[in-house]
């Protein structure tokens, strides 16, 4: 499958009925890509409906969900 995780995470998204946006941001000061709170790469809306996506790559799942797990603000998140 041809694609980014971000591109194929939007694809699906908009295929299921989803209104989706990208929310994390290139940092040229930091050359880095900054996600919104440091963990959502896409946000989905859809009929009263939210979900905040993380997208990676099978070999980085592990790390992106150590990551959500760390994160001080995955309860907020959550509510």
């Amino acid at each position: 499958m041809a694609g980014s995780p971000t591109q194929r995470t939007l694809k699906k998204l908009r295929d299921d009925g989803w209104l989706v946006a990208v929310v994390e941001k290139w940092n040229a000061h930091s050359m880095i890509r900054q996600d919104l709170f440091g963990l959502i790469d896409v946000i989905g809306l859809r009929e009263g409906e939210t979900i905040a996506v993380q997208t990676t790559t099978g070999s980085n799942v592990a790390d992106r969900v150590q990551k959500i797990a760390d994160s001080d603000k995955v309860d907020m998140i959550r509510k």
